[in-house]
Protein backbone atom coordinates (compact mmCIF):
# COMPACT_ATOMS: atom_id res chain seq x y z
CA UNK A 1 0.00 0.00 0.00
CA UNK A 2 1.37 3.45 -1.08
CA UNK A 3 1.25 6.76 0.57
CA UNK A 4 -1.13 9.28 -1.09
CA UNK A 5 1.40 11.68 -3.28
CA UNK A 6 1.08 15.18 -2.90
CA UNK A 7 1.22 15.51 1.02
CA UNK A 8 2.79 19.28 2.46
CA UNK A 9 2.27 20.81 5.76
CA UNK A 10 0.04 18.80 7.25
CA UNK A 11 -2.81 19.93 9.96
CA UNK A 12 -2.66 18.37 13.74
CA UNK A 13 -2.85 14.69 13.71
CA UNK A 14 -6.41 13.62 14.56
CA UNK A 15 -4.96 11.71 16.85
CA UNK A 16 -7.55 9.39 19.22
CA UNK A 17 -10.66 7.25 18.98
CA UNK A 18 -13.21 7.82 16.43
CA UNK A 19 -16.98 5.64 16.53
CA UNK A 20 -19.45 5.89 13.79
CA UNK A 21 -20.67 3.99 10.54
CA UNK A 22 -19.34 2.78 7.15
CA UNK A 23 -22.20 2.65 4.75
CA UNK A 24 -22.38 0.71 1.65
CA UNK A 25 -23.15 3.11 -1.04
CA UNK A 26 -24.56 0.48 -4.02
CA UNK A 27 -25.77 -3.17 -2.61
CA UNK A 28 -26.83 -3.71 -6.39
CA UNK A 29 -23.46 -3.43 -7.31
CA UNK A 30 -21.62 -4.95 -4.15
CA UNK A 31 -23.70 -7.31 -3.10
CA UNK A 32 -21.40 -8.90 -0.30
CA UNK A 33 -21.08 -5.39 0.90
CA UNK A 34 -22.08 -4.77 4.75
CA UNK A 35 -22.74 -1.74 6.79
CA UNK A 36 -20.65 -1.69 9.82
CA UNK A 37 -20.73 0.11 12.82
CA UNK A 38 -16.97 1.07 13.30
CA UNK A 39 -14.31 2.35 15.65
CA UNK A 40 -11.04 3.89 14.05
CA UNK A 41 -7.85 4.77 16.32
CA UNK A 42 -5.75 7.01 14.86
CA UNK A 43 -1.90 8.12 16.30
CA UNK A 44 1.44 8.88 14.76
CA UNK A 45 2.95 6.58 12.83
CA UNK A 46 5.84 4.63 14.28
CA UNK A 47 7.67 4.26 10.74
CA UNK A 48 6.65 7.63 9.00
CA UNK A 49 6.45 11.31 10.77
CA UNK A 50 4.68 12.97 8.42
CA UNK A 51 2.08 10.21 8.00
CA UNK A 52 -1.01 8.56 10.70
CA UNK A 53 -1.19 5.31 11.33
CA UNK A 54 -4.98 3.74 11.71
CA UNK A 55 -6.16 0.81 13.47
CA UNK A 56 -9.74 -0.22 12.12
CA UNK A 57 -12.35 -2.18 13.96
CA UNK A 58 -15.94 -3.19 12.89
CA UNK A 59 -18.74 -3.82 16.24
CA UNK A 60 -20.08 -7.39 15.59
CA UNK A 61 -22.77 -7.83 18.58
CA UNK A 62 -20.96 -5.90 20.72
CA UNK A 63 -17.67 -7.03 20.19
CA UNK A 64 -14.76 -4.96 18.38
CA UNK A 65 -13.51 -7.12 15.57
CA UNK A 66 -10.03 -6.17 14.10
CA UNK A 67 -10.45 -5.18 10.41
CA UNK A 68 -6.59 -4.20 9.98
CA UNK A 69 -4.31 -1.19 10.12
CA UNK A 70 -3.20 1.58 7.42
CA UNK A 71 -1.09 4.73 7.35
CA UNK A 72 -2.50 7.79 5.74
CA UNK A 73 -0.26 10.60 4.71
CA UNK A 74 -1.54 14.61 4.62
CA UNK A 75 -2.94 15.19 0.64
CA UNK A 76 -3.04 19.05 0.64
CA UNK A 77 -4.63 19.71 -2.98
CA UNK A 78 -7.69 18.00 -1.21
CA UNK A 79 -7.12 18.25 2.64
CA UNK A 80 -7.61 15.06 3.33
CA UNK A 81 -5.78 12.71 5.04
CA UNK A 82 -5.81 9.58 2.72
CA UNK A 83 -3.97 6.42 1.06
CA UNK A 84 -3.88 4.58 -2.34
CA UNK A 85 -4.31 0.86 -2.47
CA UNK A 86 -3.95 -2.15 -4.96
CA UNK A 87 -5.36 -5.44 -3.80
CA UNK A 88 -8.35 -7.36 -5.92
CA UNK A 89 -9.25 -3.56 -6.56
CA UNK A 90 -7.37 -0.05 -6.92
CA UNK A 91 -8.58 1.88 -4.72
CA UNK A 92 -8.34 4.82 -2.31
CA UNK A 93 -9.59 6.06 1.26
CA UNK A 94 -9.70 9.31 2.51
CA UNK A 95 -10.58 11.43 5.71
CA UNK A 96 -11.48 14.47 6.16
CA UNK A 97 -11.34 15.83 10.01
CA UNK A 98 -13.43 19.05 11.15
CA UNK A 99 -13.49 19.35 15.04
CA UNK A 100 -14.98 16.24 16.64
CA UNK A 101 -16.62 15.07 13.33
CA UNK A 102 -14.81 12.79 10.80
CA UNK A 103 -16.24 12.05 7.09
CA UNK A 104 -15.01 9.61 5.16
CA UNK A 105 -14.97 7.62 1.57
CA UNK A 106 -13.63 3.98 0.12
CA UNK A 107 -13.40 4.76 -4.15
CA UNK A 108 -12.57 2.45 -6.12
CA UNK A 109 -10.27 3.65 -9.18
CA UNK A 110 -10.88 5.61 -11.13
CA UNK A 111 -14.11 7.17 -9.92
CA UNK A 112 -16.39 4.20 -8.17
CA UNK A 113 -17.76 4.81 -4.64
CA UNK A 114 -18.18 2.63 -2.52
CA UNK A 115 -18.61 3.41 1.17
CA UNK A 116 -19.28 6.28 3.34
CA UNK A 117 -17.93 6.58 6.16
CA UNK A 118 -18.83 9.31 9.55
CA UNK A 119 -17.72 9.29 12.91
CA UNK A 120 -17.47 10.91 15.66
CA UNK A 121 -14.25 11.64 18.49
CA UNK A 122 -14.64 9.62 22.10
CA UNK A 123 -13.85 11.42 24.75
CA UNK A 124 -10.59 10.67 25.97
Amino acid sequence: MALVAGRHSAPPTPTGTWRGTSLCVDRATDKACRDEQVVYRFGPSPTHPDSIAMAATKVIKGKEVPMGSIELGYDATTSEWAMEFTTSLRGRWAFRFAGDQMSGTLVERPSRLIRRVAARRSPP
